[in-house]
């Protein structure tokens, strides 16, 4: 027989914020909960929980809570912990889009991909080390400040990867959002940015 599988589909902001109104309107608190593990790994280390909406009642029953995961409280918006569990997830579908993506080229050659990802791995890895410096970029909102290798230039790169990709009869989807994206920074005079300055395109829902 198979495994027996279960999952649930993190809600949206709104979605808690209304629930916890409802709640408020019955006169009881509310703690929204996303909860960033499979079942499997509650009450494991790795398993963390988001939780925000009543301080007083998640300090009342935090260790319990705990027992279950690590759990970080975000703050009294009922709506913050969906919100950081749906970004969370962004992240992941972003490097999972990225894997697939460079997997359809290197297979469009006749390569294998688990060859390929003894070096994809390392790459992603050190990668991800510029994560911090670009974090702080998007907080002060300062895109031109020590800047390595420019959006000109990555441009340039994304045209690149796109060409190559159709080329190989590669669908482009995935990456075409992203060189459509900052080729339109570019074109608004912000070449010599880092990728963080893509995020004032992003942000704005236009």
């Amino acid at each position: 027989m198979p495994a027996a599988t279960s999952s649930i589909s993190p809600m949206a902001p709104r979605d808690a914020q209304e629930l916890a109104d409802w709640v408020a309107a019955k006169g009881a608190a509310y703690l929204d909960g996303g909860i960033m593990a499979i079942p499997p790994m509650i009450g494991e280390a790795g398993a963390l929980i988001l939780y925000s909406g009543s301080t007083a009642l998640f300090e009342r029953h935090k260790p319990s809570l705990l027992a279950l995961a690590e759990g970080r409280f975000l703050g009294e918006d009922p709506g913050r912990a969906a919100l950081y569990d749906l970004a969370l997830l962004s992240g992941m579908y972003g490097l999972f889009s990225g894997f697939l993506h460079a997997g359809a080229l290197v297979v469009s050659s006749g390569a294998g991909m688990s060859d390929f990802l003894t070096l994809l791995l390392p790459w992603l890895e050190a990668m991800s080390g510029t994560l911090p410096d670009l974090a702080g970029k998007i907080d002060s909102g300062l895109h031109d400040r020590n800047v390595v290798s420019n959006l000109a230039m990555q441009a340039i790169a994304l045209e690149n990867i796109v060409r190559a990709s159709r080329e190989q009869n590669v669908a482009p989807d995935f990456i075409n959002a992203m060189r459509r994206l900052t080729a339109m920074r570019v074109d608004q005079g912000h070449g010599g940015d880092d990728i963080s300055g893509v995020i004032e395109l992003i942000r704005r829902l236009e």
